[in-house]
C-alpha cells in the first residue's frame, strides 16, 4: 500500500523535503505527497514573514514513533496508509515579564507558552497554553500550585516545594484548588455526547494519575445523535467513558458484543478525514502513543433507521467485514 504524507500547519509558508521545494502550505492549504515509508526523510517548514521561526523535522520510518518529541510537531498515523504531520512553528520573538510573587521569581512568555519559576537556586521551566494569563500562586506544604486563565479556559501547574521539578501541567474549562486541598480540573471532551471529565488531583509527590475521575453532563444527559455516523461516534465515546448502559441503548436489541467493547481501549473517536477505499462506513479510533505520536484505527459500523431513536447500530467492530452499510 502506498503511504501518503499529509502535512498541515497553522502558519503560511513553504515546505522543503531533502532541501528541495515540495510546495506551499497554510491553515487552509495542506500539502500531501506519496512517500516511501523506509529510511529517513528530512522536512523543513519555512513560514512567510518574520514572526514565526523555521521548523525542521526528522522522520525516521524505521522506528515505531517516526518523530522525536519536539514542541510544535505531532504525527498521526491514520488507516489506509496516511501519515499526517502537524507543524506549529514557534514565534520568532517572545517577550517575557518577570515578577516576584510569594517569594518566587516568575517569568511568563505568553506568546510561546513558557512559564519559568525560580526559588533561590532552584528553578523549573514548564509549558502553559500560548496566550495564558498571569498565574495565581498557592504555596502548599508539599507543592507550589500556579493557576490562571488561558484562551480555552484555565490552566494549572504544580511544582515541588523546592521548585525544581514539574509534577503536573494541565488545562481545562476550569482549574481550581478545592477546600479539601485537592486540585480539580474540568476538561470538556469536545465529543458528540457533550461530556465533561472532572479530575481531582492531590498536589504532591507522584501525580501520574488523578485520585478520582467523574463524568459530568452539562446538558443533563448525552446529546442524541441524528445521523448514522454520529450514532457510531456517540456510541464509541460512551463506551470509552464507561457509560455502557447509555451505549447499549444505541444498539438494536440493547446489547453490546465483545467486538464493540474493544473500542474501550482507545482514547477518543473522531470522523475519518477520508472515506475508506472499500466504501465501508467507518469512524476513527484514536490512541495516543506519546507526546509526538497518535495512532488511529478504523472502526466499521452498520446503522439502521429507528422510528423512536432515529438510528441504531447493528454492529461496531474493527476486524470483521461488514457486507452492506447505510
Amino acid at each position: 500500500m502506498q503511504t501518503m504524507l499529509l502535512i498541515t500547519s497553522d502558519a503560511p509558508g513553504i515546505i522543503l523535503t531533502g532541501g528541495r521545494l515540495a510546495g506551499e502550505i497554510g491553515p487552509e492549504k495542506p500539502l500531501s505527497f506519496p512517500v516511501c515509508p523506509a529510511g529517513t526523510l528530512y522536512i523543513e517548514h519555512r513560514p512567510f514573514g518574520g514572526e514565526r521561526a523555521p521548523l525542521c523535522v526528522k522522520l525516521d520510518w524505521e522506528r515505531e514513533a517516526p518523530v522525536d518529541a519536539q514542541r510544535g510537531v505531532r504525527i498521526t498515523l491514520w488507516p489506509e496508509g496516511v501519515a499526517e504531520l502537524s507543524l506549529t512553528p514557534p514565534p520568532l520573538y517572545a517577550y517575557g515579564l518577570t515578577r516576584t510573587v510569594s517569594g518566587l521569581d516568575v517569568t511568563l512568555r505568553p506568546a510561546t507558552g513558557e512559564l519559568i519559576v525560580c526559588l533561590g537556586e532552584g528553578g523549573a521551566a514548564c509549558a502553559v497554553p500560548a496566550g495564558a494569563d498571569w498565574p495565581h500562586i498557592a504555596r502548599l506544604h508539599g507543592a507550589i500550585v500556579l493557576s490562571g486563565r488561558c484562551p480555552n479556559g484555565e490552566y494549572a501547574v504544580v511544582l515541588d516545594s523546592a521548585c525544581r521539578h514539574v509534577l503536573f501541567s494541565g488545562e481545562g474549562r476550569a482549574a481550581s484548588m478545592q477546600k479539601n486541598g485537592r486540585l480539580r480540573i474540568e476538561r470538556a471532551l469536545d465529543d458528540l455526547p457533550g461530556a465533561v471529565r472532572a479530575e481531582e488531583w492531590l498536589p504532591e509527590g507522584d501525580m501520574s494519575r488523578p485520585l478520582s475521575i467523574t463524568t459530568l453532563w452539562p446538558d443533563g444527559a448525552p446529546r442524541r445523535p441524528h445521523t448514522p455516523r454520529d450514532t457510531a461516534l456517540c456510541t464509541a465515546r460512551l463506551l470509552m467513558l464507561g457509560e455502557t448502559e447509555r451505549a447499549a441503548a444505541l444498539f438494536t436489541g440493547g446489547q453490546i458484543d465483545d467486538a464493540a467493547r474493544a473500542v474501550c481501549a482507545y482514547d477518543a473517536c473522531v470522523p475519518l478525514p477520508f472515506a475508506p477505499r472499500d466504501g465501508r462506513s467507518a469512524v476513527a479510533l484514536i490512541k495516543r502513543q506519546s507526546d509526538s505520536l497518535t495512532r488511529a484505527d478504523a472502526a466499521y459500523y452498520r446503522a439502521v433507521p429507528d422510528e423512536k431513536s432515529g438510528w441504531l447500530l447493528e454492529s461496531l467492530r474493527m476486524d470483521e467485514r461488514i457486507e452492506t452499510t447505510l
